[in-house]
C-alpha cells in the first residue's frame, strides 16, 4: 500500500508518532516505544521540510516537559529525534539533491516539438 504523495505519509507518520509520544510519557512501554520509532521514521526518508519542522516543533512542545520531569520526558524527545534522524542520515543524498534540483530548475517549460508541416505562429 502506498500513499498518494510521500508528504502525506510524512504527515501521517508525524501525527501518529506524536500520539504515541504522548502515550509514552503518561506511561512507559517498549512497544510502544518501538511504534513511536517506527512511526516518525518516514519523516526522515521523505524529504519533507514541512514534516521536519512539524517534528521539529514537537520535540520543542515534548522538552519543555523536560524541565520540570526529565526522566519521563528526555527518552521519549530523543526516541523522536533518533527516529527521523537515523533515516534521513542514511538517505542524506536524497535532502541534498532534492535542494540542488530546485536550484537548477528553469521557469520557461522546454520547447515542444511541433506537429510536421504545422506553424506556430497564427495568421489573421
Amino acid at each position: 500500500a502506498t500513499m498518494v504523495h510521500p508528504y502525506v505519509l510524512a504527515a501521517f507518520a508525524l501525527v501518529a508518532g506524536v500520539i504515541l509520544a504522548v502515550a509514552l510519557v503518561r506511561q512507559w512501554h517498549w512497544a510502544v516505544a518501538l511504534a513511536c520509532a517506527a512511526a516518525v521514521a518516514p519523516v526522515g526518508f521523505t524529504y519533507g521540510r514541512a514534516a521536519l519542522l512539524g517534528l521539529a516543533l514537537a520535540v520543542v512542545c515534548l522538552a519543555t516537559g523536560a524541565v520540570t520531569d526529565r526522566r519521563r520526558y528526555l527518552p521519549v524527545v530523543l526516541i523522536l529525534c533518533a527516529a527521523a534522524l537515523i533515516p534521513a542520515v542514511i538517505g542524506v543524498d536524497g535532502w541534498t539533491r532534492g535542494r540542488s534540483k530546485r536550484r537548477t530548475r528553469t521557469t520557461s517549460p522546454p520547447s515542444q516539438p511541433t506537429a510536421a508541416g504545422s506553424s506556430t505562429k497564427r495568421t489573421a
